[in-house]
């Protein structure tokens, strides 16, 4: 981490767009701006509109800039966990200097020997978390940087998403004038934001219920082990509560804010409602249960889903209990319903900062935490995973001009089982119910043992 550096944190949400600029002073993050907008162009965390999306994105930093008295010109973008991919990568290069001290070069290069594998078409490699260095054998190293030795290895934690969900990001980022520096990916910024050093150690499920849809994940050993998304966030509550009271989305949202409980067994059936329904003159009256009824059957749905991600990989298990997040964790008693359903031990987080202290800016400002807290050796290899990205841009720009050509795919481009590097898919099978272990399995004389569970 660096002293007297600014940070901007852009995080693209379904009902609002977030951007929260910081300032790194001694060691300490602060925030010293702020800009939120309502969303445009995006559904379920997915941009669907670039140049809706675009201007929404530049009103929000425009704002964040003016309160920050800043002029901003890169931004540091969150990306949604839709589709996520976390295969383990092991890279191994020979240190070339005389002297065998080893340098940020060859932490590139061992970066770049890990990031060598064929990813189809329409996948591209997010991030690289470094989980160990390993010199000439000796293991548990975090930083290499100076030490001496003939052989360099790396295991770590690649993420790959969507090639159209990153690049969408790109061009509505580029578009609303601005460069992009980074990709972070949420579900792990906000594990390292707001959980304790024990939480992220021993293991904790992380569950971030926003508007759009719901992310479940599990943060262990300090790195993010497995990441899925539900369809299904707090919009769905609201629309719930408009449909079955006849009354407008906005009426809606405001009375579940206001009025409603995720548990209707903690709501009065004295309080009346006065609610302003469609065709109607004068509000009609309901009580404050029947909308916690409406609002419960909802979440129980979105929850019992989740049950049955987490149930069969053990991490119901987890030391951590359960830490809801996003602008729904605020509805009313949400935690006691999740404990009781779970039968774990479930809080609410969210920054502990004054001003911020509200689960619905956690993930904005997990983002530019993560961003100004990387050490130097994460930001090496970050340049890395960038020069990658920009490689697969330039791929993809000359396979799109040979198509124009009525030419193929560069023969560079072709996957070859033979330079497959081996990796395991940990994506969730939903049918299936566990981790998949489907290694592809490179033809050498070396065969690398392969992990049988993130959890050992």
């Amino acid at each position: 981490m660096h002293n007297n550096e600014i940070h901007v944190g852009l995080d693209i949400g379904t009902s609002m767009i977030k951007v929260i600029v910081a300032e790194t002073q001694n060691g300490q993050t602060n925030v010293i701006g702020i800009g939120s907008v309502k969303s445009k162009g995006v559904k379920r965390g997915v941009i669907v509109d670039i140049n809706e999306t675009a201007n929404a994105i530049k009103e929000a930093v425009d704002q964040a800039a003016m309160k920050a008295n800043i002029q901003i010109t890169e931004v540091v973008v969150g990306l949604p966990a839709n589709q996520l991919k976390i295969e383990q990568v092991h890279g191994l290069s020979a240190i070339t200097s005389q002297d065998k001290r080893i340098s940020n070069d060859d932490v590139k290069e061992v970066a770049r020997q890990a990031l060598i594998q064929n990813l189809p078409p329409e996948r591209e490699i997010i991030d690289l978390s470094p989980t160990e260095f390993i010199v000439d054998g000796f293991d548990s190293i975090k930083d290499p940087v100076d030490m001496v030795g003939v052989r360099l290895e790396m295991r770590g934690i690649a993420f790959t998403g969507p090639k159209t969900i990153i690049h969408n990001v790109k061009m509505a980022v580029e578009k609303a004038g601005f460069n992009l520096r980074e990709f972070v990916i949420i579900p792990l910024a906000i594990g390292r934001a707001i959980l304790s050093d024990g939480e992220q150690n021993f293991g904790t499920v992380l569950i971030d219920v926003g508007a759009g849809q719901t992310t479940v994940a599990v943060i262990h050993d300090y790195q993010l082990k497995f990441a899925t998304v539900d369809q299904e966030g707090g919009n769905y509550i609201t629309k719930d509560v408009s449909t079955v009271l006849n009354t407008s989305y906005s009426s809606a949202e405001k009375i579940k804010r206001d009025y409603g409980y995720a548990d209707s067994l903690l709501a009065s059936e004295n309080n009346e409602i006065q609610i302003p329904v469609v065709g109607k003159e004068q509000p009609v009256k309901i009580t404050e249960k029947y909308l916690s009824e409406i609002i419960e059957a909802r979440v129980d749905q979105i929850f019992a889903r989740i049950f049955k991600m987490l149930q069969p990989i053990g991490a119901l298990d987890m030391p951590g209990g359960i830490v809801l997040t996003g602008g729904s964790a605020n509805l009313a008693e949400i935690s006691k319903f999740v404990q009781q359903m779970f039968g774990m031990n479930v809080k609410i987080g969210m920054p502990n900062q004054i001003g911020l202290k509200n689960p619905a800016v956690t993930a904005g400002y997990a983002i530019v935490k993560f961003a100004a807290e990387q050490t130097m050796t994460e930001r090496v290899v970050k340049e890395v995973v960038f020069g990658t990205q920009i490689q697969q841009t330039q791929q993809d720009n000359i396979y799109s001009e040979n198509k124009k050509r009525g030419l193929g795919r560069r023969t560079y481009d072709k996957f070859d089982e033979t330079d497959t590097e081996e990796i395991i898919d940990n994506s969730f099978e939903e049918d299936e119910g566990i981790f998949k272990n489907d290694p592809k399995k490179k033809i050498t004389d070396r065969v690398k043992q392969i992990f049988n569970s993130f959890f050992d």
